[in-house]
């Protein structure tokens, strides 16, 4: 737009209401796609869990609207790191960088601690209808006589 401004938009109109969808357009494992013999990667520019996305940016600002990966982990006051729907915008001015978003994610953090059993997986996991690629999975070896303690 006019030489200083960078618009990725996309409107998918047969997208339907309904149960929540992958995030950043995720790979449905029950669909059909075409494999190619070459190191091709599947991706989404402009990956939205709904109809709409906006994403609008400069050399110092971006302004954004869909599906993003907010990670927050280098900042000096607070480590946060998720992927979300919802708006996003960033501005840069100098060393000073200001951002902030929006998402309605109606979700909460929720910690798993499972026993080793000495397999290799599958796991149940305490809670049903998670957003798929919406969230991350650590795995953390502790010491059986001292389980406060990480390896």
């Amino acid at each position: 737009m006019r030489g200083q401004w960078l618009l990725t938009a996309a409107y998918d109109s047969a997208k339907r209401a309904g149960p929540p969808r992958a995030l950043h357009g995720g790979i449905d494992p029950d669909a059909y796609y075409t494999v190619y013999g070459d190191q091709s990667d599947r991706f989404e520019n402009a990956a939205s869990r709904e109809k709409l996305y906006v994403k609008l940016e400069r050399e110092t600002a971006t302004v954004l609207f869909g599906d993003f990966t907010l990670d927050w982990s280098s900042t000096a006051f607070t480590a946060y790191s998720r992927d979300l729907h919802g708006a996003m915008a960033e501005v840069r001015v100098g060393a000073l960088r200001v951002s902030g978003f929006q998402s309605d994610a109606g979700l909460g953090f929720v910690r798993d601690e499972l026993a080793a059993t000495g397999l290799s997986g599958s796991y149940p996991l305490s809670r049903r209808g998670m957003v798929p690629y919406s969230e991350r999975v650590v795995i953390e070896e502790r010491d059986a006589l001292r389980p406060d303690t990480r390896n």
